[in-house]
């Protein structure tokens, strides 16, 4: 009985073990993640070539996950709360050079576009406490929704890098999606807003 009573306890040992061990994988794989994104932004100098040639906007057709998310005041915020929008979804951080240079054009595309059904949503991440994003945006100025995000929103849409952004059209389909920044980007963008707008019977 004392036998099977420490064999049972054995088991129980190495099952602890292999859960911390997979907790600790886990842990460590999220970890490297975040540093191949700052990486990412690191060398995104030397990126930008690449980015021109046309590897830098690609157009895909799939659906766009699901998330909720808090914003600034700890209101709970979900993508399908924008089913009746087309939606400019930039996942971006605020020590990133290249996503705070896209603020304005984010701006812009906001004012101009919004009374005929788009928003645009930030997905703001590894960037400190709420406290540390509000001091950002004493100097940074947003018109549009802002949400914190977190590692599970980030792996759902397969962000490398900062900043992303991603076209959503009304059926939560992906319509395109936007890597890194180009000095076009904010053109392609816009001009892809209003073809959207457009085939939705939006016209200026």
């Amino acid at each position: 009985m004392d036998q099977i009573r420490s064999s049972k306890g054995d088991a129980a040992k190495a099952r602890r073990c292999h859960k911390q061990e997979d907790e600790l994988q886990s842990e460590l794989a999220e970890k490297e993640m975040r540093i191949a994104r700052r990486t990412f932004i690191a060398y995104m100098p030397a990126s930008l070539a690449v980015l021109k040639s046309g590897l830098g906007q690609k157009e895909t057709r799939s659906a766009a996950p699901d998330f909720t998310l808090p914003d600034l005041d700890a209101k709970r915020i979900a993508l399908s709360d924008f089913s009746d929008n087309i939606v400019v979804l930039d996942f971006w951080a605020t020590w990133c050079e290249p996503c705070v240079v896209e603020i304005p054009n984010l701006n812009a595309l906001q004012e101009r576009y919004a009374a005929r059904g788009l928003r645009v949503i930030g997905v703001v991440v590894e960037s400190g406490s709420v406290k540390d994003i509000r001091q950002f945006l004493t100097k940074h100025k947003v018109n549009y929704q802002l949400l914190i995000g977190n590692d599970a929103v980030v792996n759902k849409y397969k962000v490398i890098g900062f900043p992303m952004t991603f076209l959503i059209d009304r059926q939560r389909q992906i319509h395109k999606k936007y890597v890194g920044a180009r000095s076009a980007k904010d053109l392609n963008v816009a001009r892809d807003v209003q073809a959207l707008l457009a085939a939705w019977g939006k016209k200026e």
